[in-house]
């Protein structure tokens, strides 16, 4: 009689003590809700037989609908650290430029790292401007008269 008595008192408090963990486990709806969803209401489940609606795309600012543009000028110089390209245009002004690993170098040497020691040189950029600004895809270093690349 003893074991039955302990066993009953031990199923009981695990019994009580599972209580809140099944109440927390529920899906409790706010209070400034009505319990079931009114015909004006849009139910905020999502109907099983509509296809998931797409998830908005990032904006990228090299993306194909981005307008590709041209500019030249004179290599100011080059951070590494911040992955940006700083030139002056014809005009005088400097421009800045990001640039990532997909942008294509050509006339230096060992990509935008052998750009930082090729100041004054002159150079095309294309670049596309989006949300981020000015991103280069393109960097190309024109050969130096008699200097051999």
């Amino acid at each position: 009689m003893q074991t039955f008595k302990r066993t009953f008192v031990m199923l009981g408090a695990v019994g009580l003590l599972s209580v809140p963990a099944y109440v927390a486990a529920q899906d409790p709806q706010p209070p400034s809700q009505p319990s079931t969803p009114s015909p004006s209401t849009p139910s905020a489940r999502p109907d099983p037989a509509q296809p998931p609606a797409a998830a908005p795309m990032p904006s990228d600012s090299a993306s194909p609908s981005a307008k590709s543009q041209t500019v030249k000028g004179e290599l100011v110089s080059v951070d590494d650290v911040a992955k940006s390209i700083t030139i002056k245009d014809d005009k005088g002004a400097e421009q800045k430029f990001t640039y990532d690993d997909k942008t294509d170098v050509s006339g230096a040497r060992e990509g935008v790292a052998g750009l930082a020691t090729r100041a004054g040189s002159k150079v095309t950029i294309k670049y596309t401007d989006g949300a981020a600004g000015k991103l280069a895809t393109k960097i190309e270093v024109a050969k130096a008269a008699g200097s051999p690349q």
